[in-house]
């Protein structure tokens, strides 16, 4: 199998796949599953990881880069681990997403308050006033090792985690926060006192809010278990981001999967429905033209300035300097 792809040659890829798709009357259901890719022929085949030993995702584990610049985002560590699984050991990994949902965020990051508008639009004054990062998903690579997937994820875990325990780790703060009685409350209190100040608006955006605080309300009542007498969540699991766009308001949180070539959600969301905006935002809506352009988004390399900037994001480095034989050509 060959390591590096140039650009020439993924172009013809695409240029195949846009034929196939308009012209050869293949049979695919859409949206396209981001666990795809392509053959060499311009085929849409199932992406295959390459699976190894216990043993030896420990050793790589042990050895991942660590040393990260304190405002490295995960995305770019993801795409630097997955770079050197593929360089250093000849790894094809895959890719997790955890997606949090605005009821998630308006609960276990902000009690049911509605932060001003400049510090939610400005990041970095958000930062300042909260001390704190309001995250809308994360992502890590992720291993077959011995038949079982293990995310390795350096920056916050000790060792390969299972899915089910990188899910409790990361999409868990909901049910630890609503656990805390004094969080609870607050919440709740705060919950109702916004859909009193929001109901009736007839302002969208205020309609919107008092949606967003009864959908909050719901959801953590719907999320009590009588018969253990704690509050339970859980993410549930989706193959394709349109899902989560869907049901911001309906769930918590969203594990999808992914090969290793998928840089971000906009590229994800590419693959779904040929937009990098998330589908609220979307002029014309999720039609069965924007799915069927979208497959022509499937991702079978990273580019390469987005490796290049994540190792200097992330670490500080020069991918030239690593990898001398990966900058002339595509990931």
């Amino acid at each position: 199998m060959r390591t590096f792809k140039n650009k020439k040659g993924e172009i013809m890829k695409k240029t195949l796949l846009m034929f196939s798709l308009l012209w050869g009357g293949i049979a695919f259901s859409y949206p396209i599953s981001p666990m795809m890719t392509l053959d060499r022929a311009g085929n849409i085949v199932e992406y295959v990881p390459t699976e190894i030993s216990k043993s030896k995702m420990g050793r790589i584990f042990s050895r991942m880069r660590k040393e990260d610049k304190s405002n490295s985002i995960c995305g770019d560590r993801a795409q630097v681990w997955a770079t050197d699984l593929k360089q250093q050991y000849g790894i094809n990994s895959k890719k997790i997403w955890i997606h949090y949902t605005e009821v998630f965020n308006h609960v276990v990051n902000n009690s049911g308050k509605h932060p001003p508008t400049t510090l939610r639009r400005w990041g970095f004054l958000r930062r300042v006033a909260k001390k704190d990062i309001e995250w809308w998903y994360h992502v890590a690579p992720v291993v077959v090792a011995d038949g079982q997937d293990y995310v390795l994820d350096r920056k916050f875990t000790d060792r390969p985690y299972t899915i089910d325990e990188w899910e409790e780790r990361f999409g868990g703060n909901a049910e630890r926060f609503l656990n805390v009685r004094s969080n609870r409350s607050e919440t709740i209190q705060n919950l109702r006192e916004n859909m009193a100040k929001y109901r009736g608006s007839d302002r969208a955006d205020k309609r919107r809010r008092y949606r967003l605080n009864k959908a909050a309300l719901d959801m953590i009542q719907q999320a009590y278990n009588p018969s253990t007498r704690r509050y339970e969540v859980r993410c549930k699991k989706i193959e394709h981001v349109i899902d989560h766009d869907r049901e911001e308001f309906n769930e918590w949180c969203h594990l999808q999967m992914s090969t290793s070539n998928y840089w971000s959600p906009a590229e994800l969301r590419m693959l779904n429905y040929n937009s990098r905006d998330e589908l609220p935002n979307m002029y014309s809506g999720y039609t069965e033209s924007r799915k069927r352009a979208g497959a022509r988004n499937i991702r079978t390399y990273v580019y390469r300035d987005n490796i290049e900037a994540s190792y200097k994001d992330a670490y500080g480095l020069d991918l030239k300097e690593i990898y001398p034989r990966l900058y002339p050509y595509e990931y």
